[in-house]
């Protein structure tokens, strides 16, 4: 069963990497919602108080106040969250950073594409892997 408007949660300090992620999301998945926080502080305090879960979960690394890292091992710690999937979708390639990921369980790790057709093909992955083929989210 298609996935008709599924919710994907950011969180992502760069405005530039917000902009150009939700003007992907807008051409290539456009019945998809999209929410953006600036740090994972926000992010938290989002997730705590939605009604409906995410379908799917990008976290930059690097942010101010609380970083990706700690954001997902906040999300795999508490019930209600583990089975949200959740990529890392930062700038680093670093292979460090991939295995902390592992580690801590994200489902995926993603750095960013640097041109908006592979952004636009990214998005597109998401699509087909996370969010057409899972159920909506209560």
């Amino acid at each position: 069963m298609e996935n008709k408007n599924p919710l994907v949660m950011v969180a992502d300090d760069d405005e530039d990497d917000r902009f150009f992620l939700q003007l992907a999301f807008r051409e290539s998945f456009p019945g998809c919602r999209v929410e953006f926080a600036s740090d994972g502080v926000e992010f938290l305090d989002t997730l705590s108080r939605k009604a409906a879960r995410p379908n799917l979960v990008l976290l930059d690394i690097n942010m101010p106040r609380m970083d990706g890292w700690e954001v997902l091992k906040t999300m795999r710690g508490n019930i209600a969250y583990q089975d949200i999937p959740i990529v890392i979708y930062s700038t680093s390639d670093d292979e460090m950073d991939k295995s902390t990921a592992r580690h801590l369980r994200a489902d995926m790790y993603i750095t960013k594409p640097s041109a908006i057709d592979e952004l636009n093909e990214l998005v597109m992955r998401f699509r087909r892997e996370w969010l057409e083929a899972r159920p909506i989210a209560p």
